[in-house]
């Protein structure tokens, strides 16, 4: 899979993407709001231990004395493998993303 990847040439989602604002409209797993692709399909297997499927971002997280902090839950245990890529997954969201409490969530 590439990141970025166009399907049947779906022009309109390859181009529209999501502003972080609040988080608490946007699905944690199922919206692209974090690069090109959704991360149901990025991290698949993630997905698929996720405790609840249709969390938007807010649920996934909480303010702790001004900074956010991600707090993933899970239904089952993680693999070793799976614990890599939640590895990744963290830094790559804790390096580049956190919610805006007094901006709504923006599709452009």
């Amino acid at each position: 899979m590439k990141i970025g990847e166009v399907d049947n040439g779906d022009w309109f989602k390859s181009n529209v993407c999501t502003v972080l604002g609040k988080a608490d409209s946007i699905r944690f797993w199922q919206i692209r709001w974090l690069g090109n692709v959704s991360l149901q399909r990025l991290y698949q297997q993630l997905y698929s231990k996720a405790l609840n499927y249709e969390d938007v971002i807010t649920d996934v997280g909480f303010w702790n004395e001004g900074n956010w902090k991600w707090q993933l839950q899970w239904a089952m245990e993680l693999l070793t493998t799976e614990m890599e890529a939640l590895s990744e997954l963290t830094c790559m969201m804790t390096d580049i993303i956190s919610p805006t409490p007094d901006s709504p969530d923006i599709r452009k």
